[in-house]
């Protein structure tokens, strides 16, 4: 590559679509795999050039400005999320904004809202506890418009990412956002009939165990628990939904693989009935829901 760091970028510099995707490959093979690779120079180069995935293929050996493909190659480099570096998220069939103050949106929590999805009609209330990007909430209340739905999160600046999401899929002031502290209860108002969360729930001492693009990049505040508490979050919203919920509220959990039994047992000891733990697409048991009786 050492043509490649000589290379004065100017705009007006041209370079094969073909030669530009080798070079992806060459240069990300040591961090992700090819079909990744694949995957994330596709969406660059229909965000950067506009191509769609038909229009790529047909246009392989055309000469295209190949500037801003290079800045993100050196981003990707350094482990940095193709998501923040596009600022923008796929999540259920909604493109969503996402920067450094939220978590990219994840294939099994998709499968946590249709899970939700299959077991709820149109007009339930519905509050999304550490709502993030607001991921979960858009998505629930793009299938069920007639619902009224709340997103609550401590942090500031995810809430200024989730309600921007809001608006840009005009749905603005249709959904609550609510900054709040969940360890300082109240959230829990009894009208609720679905409560859903995603919470931190990864230990501490796991922290070098996860892969950097995560680890550097993604806002640890949702990422991390206590080593010795991990089940903290489960706690303090399953005793709110427990003592403040109305009854027959259904509390869904999207959960850490290694937590399963001791969540459900967490929850049974609440008094919690009909609980039921699902896997992921990677047979994973990622999910959990409860009835409060």
């Amino acid at each position: 590559m050492a043509w490649f760091k000589n290379t004065l970028f100017l705009e007006s510099a041209f370079m094969k679509l073909r030669t530009v995707k080798n070079l992806y490959k060459e240069e990300l093979g040591a961090i992700y795999p090819d079909n990744e690779i694949e995957a994330i120079f596709t969406h660059l180069v229909q965000y950067y050039l506009k191509m769609n995935r038909t229009q790529q293929v047909l246009r392989m050996d055309e000469a295209v400005k190949f500037e801003a493909l290079m800045v993100a190659m050196k981003r990707l480099k350094l482990h940095e999320p193709v998501q923040y570096i596009l600022g923008k998220s796929w999540f259920y069939g909604l493109e969503l904004n996402v920067n450094e103050c939220v978590l990219i949106p994840r294939p099994e929590t998709e499968q946590l809202v249709k899970w939700i999805l299959d077991e709820t009609c149109d007009t339930e209330v519905i509050s999304d506890i550490c709502c993030g990007s607001g991921c979960i909430a858009i998505a629930i209340f793009s299938n069920r418009r007639n619902s009224r739905i709340t997103g609550l999160d401590i942090s500031k600046p995810a809430l200024t990412v989730a309600k921007r999401n809001e608006e840009i899929l005009h749905f603005e002031y249709k959904i609550n956002w609510v900054q709040h502290n969940v360890f300082e209860g109240g959230f829990v108002n009894g009208e609720e009939t679905i409560i859903v969360s995603n919470p931190p729930y990864i230990p501490h001492s796991r922290k070098d165990t996860i892969p950097n693009n995560v680890k550097n990049y993604e806002p640890h505040l949702a990422l991390f628990v206590p080593s010795d508490d991990p089940l903290i979050f489960y706690k303090a919203i399953g005793q709110e939904t427990m003592n403040n919920g109305k009854h027959g509220v259904r509390l869904y959990f999207e959960i850490h693989e290694d937590f399963c039994q001791p969540t459900l047992k967490l929850l049974e000891g609440m008094g919690f009935t009909s609980l039921e733990a699902r896997m992921d697409m990677q047979g994973k048991h990622r999910m959990i829901r409860g009835v409060k009786p």
